[in-house]
Formats: structure tokens, sequence, C-alpha cells
């Protein structure tokens, strides 16, 4: 089972960013837990809880499932049982928010939408892209939007930090995430999932989390680094 950490309804404890968190439906962050956790990611985790989350959303930390895949999915299940809760927050124990990320992809009122963020190793790739003819997971090569809109469409992306409203689970139907070869990219079969589904996987390109490691991986460090990357390594 999960562990909820629920906090009281009410007046948000902090600032939302752009909107008041009382014009949204109360939903769940979900953690899928490893053994240990980066100290960085659970207090950025824990002040997007208390001060960015709307009233009567609950925290809730899976550390029972024996794969990345099925804690999502215990995720899932528990979200289920409250009619409450409207959307998922799935945050990774590795990500870096802001108290505003949240509120900022809610307010995108889209089905399935992502911050976006960087791998934390070499190359330091944006996490998402596509899944080519011969099923090859390709990362783009350029974390913005090419519209005026900073909603990116992308064929997968990582489920680090992606807001998924409650419909998208009641269309898709368990497994929602499974790994692909072992419990890799379990996120790639969410999407496709998803996509086949008929929702679009989304990404916004102007909300960055930082990806925590020995290095905090966000825009400038990633984009930096890719400036000075071989041409043709990523597709």
């Amino acid at each position: 089972m999960t562990t909820p950490l629920c906090k009281q309804d009410g007046v948000p404890s902090g600032p939302g960013g752009f909107v008041d968190l009382r014009e949204f439906p109360p939903g769940m962050i979900g953690i899928p837990a490893a053994d240990w956790v980066w100290t960085q990611a659970i207090i950025s985790a824990y002040d997007l809880y208390d001060c960015g989350s709307p009233p009567g959303s609950i925290l809730t930390v899976n550390r029972s499932g024996t794969t990345i895949a099925e804690k999502r999915n215990q995720i899932i299940d528990d979200f289920l049982t409250d009619s409450r809760l409207q959307w998922v927050l799935f945050l990774d124990s590795d990500m870096q928010p802001e108290h505003n990320t949240l509120s900022r992809l809610l307010q995108r009122d889209e089905p399935i939408v992502s911050a976006l963020y960087f791998r934390r190793l070499i190359p330091y790739a944006p996490e998402f892209g596509r899944v080519d003819d011969d099923g090859k997971v390709l990362c783009a090569t350029s974390s913005y939007a090419t519209d005026e809109t900073p909603l990116r469409e992308v064929g997968w992306v990582g489920a680090g930090c992606l807001v998924v409203q409650r419909n998208v689970f009641t269309v898709l139907k368990r497994p929602w995430f499974q790994g692909i070869k072992g419990d890799v990219n379990q996120d790639v079969y969410f999407c496709q999932k998803a996509r086949a589904g008929g929702f679009r996987i989304l990404v916004d390109t102007n909300t960055v989390v930082g990806h925590v490691g020995v290095q905090s991986v966000d825009r400038q460090f990633a984009e930096a680094w890719l400036a000075g990357y071989p041409s043709g390594r990523l597709q």
C-alpha cells in the first residue's frame, strides 16, 4: 500500500504561482519511491505539496511496488478509489520542482502534460522524443517548442513530473505502466498506450524542473552542454 500524507482542506499555506489554487480540483501527488531519495528532491516535493497544491490534495509515497512501473500502477489504483481526486502528478524522487510547477501544469487544462526536465547523465538530453518505425526510443535535440505556444506535442515523455487527468485512467485499462525489456521505458509504454487511446502527449517547455544528481540538470546546464555536443548523435 502507499503511504498517504494528507493536509487539511482550506486556503493553501503558501504561494501557488500565477493562479489561486482554489480554482482547481484536488488531486494526488504520487511519488514512486526507491530505497532512498535525494534530500533536495524530497524538500522540493514537500514544498510543492504544502505551498503549491490545491486544497484537499494528498501526497502519497509508494514504497511497496517491486518495479517503478508497478509503483506507478499502485498509485493510480489508490487514486481511483477517491472520487474527489481529479488528477495525478507523478513526481519522481529525483525531481526538483518549484512551488508553482503544479499550478502551471494544471493551467494548461490538458489530459496529459509534463514539465520539461533533462537526463541527469551525459548527454543531458531532454526527457521526451519519439519512437521510430523500428521501435527505437529517440530523444529530442532541443527542449524548446517550435511555434508560438510553449506546449510541444511529442511521441513520448518521461513520467518524472507528469500530470494526468482522471479521465485518462478511466479510458485506458490497467496496466497503465509496463516496462519494455524489464523495467525500462515504462513511461514510453504509457505514452504509446495513451496515444493509441486518442490522447496527446504534451510538454510544457516553459515549466522546467531540475533533475537531481551530483549535478542538478536544469535547462541552462543542459542546453550549454548540448551546444557543444557532436551533431548527429541525437535524433
